[in-house]
């Protein structure tokens, strides 16, 4: 990637000249798969874990949030793979884009996926969360607890709730949280 959105689109249009990339609706794919697997083989992790990071950067710095919302999963990926330090209005933005990667996880089951995002988002918002982070906060803890509900690690799923429950929380907070801790007992008095 380049540093600059017109350097990326002449780069992205000379390998696609060169037949390495394929060009559909304004996304770009790897034309082969073995072109992919020669790239990965050619870069050491910390070059992809820059290049990852570059990506995700970019994106949160130019996707709008429609485009990041259709993207979240891979943007997440390119994300949680990155060697990046985001400082302030991007972190919440990234913690945003975790936020959305999580519900899409979780729609395809993939609920170890859904943990990880909701954990690397809850990492870039304040302790304890700033106003404006509340609801986001709220939403990511409890997301992670029932993503870890849903893999059975009822455990760890019923000290992340009880945690948040030593924060103060608002009557529909409170609601939130202890119908987590309902489900979280029911899930397992039924495997009991």
């Amino acid at each position: 990637l380049g540093e600059t959105i017109e350097s990326t689109a002449s780069m992205l249009a000379g390998l696609e000249a060169e037949g390495l990339l394929a060009s559909k609706q304004a996304r770009f794919t790897i034309a082969h798969v073995g072109v992919a697997k020669a790239a990965a083989e050619l870069c050491s992790a910390e070059l992809r874990r820059e290049l990852c990071g570059r990506l995700a950067s970019h994106l949160l710095a130019t996707a709008s949030d429609a485009q990041l919302t259709a993207q979240a999963g891979l943007a997440a990926r390119a994300l949680s793979h990155a060697a990046v330090s985001l400082q302030g209005p991007d972190k919440l933005r990234a913690a945003r884009l975790y936020q959305l990667a999580a519900v899409q996880a979780s729609s395809g089951m993939a609920y170890a996926d859904a943990a990880q995002y909701c954990a690397r988002g809850l990492e870039l918002l304040s302790t304890p969360p700033l106003a404006a982070e509340r609801e986001l906060w709220i939403t990511l803890a409890v997301g992670h607890a029932r993503a870890l509900m849903m893999q059975k690690d009822n455990a760890r799923c019923e000290e992340l709730l009880t945690a948040l429950c030593t924060h103060e929380l608002s009557p529909k907070e409170i609601a939130i949280v202890y119908q987590s801790r309902i489900d979280n007992m029911s899930n397992i008095m039924e495997r009991d």
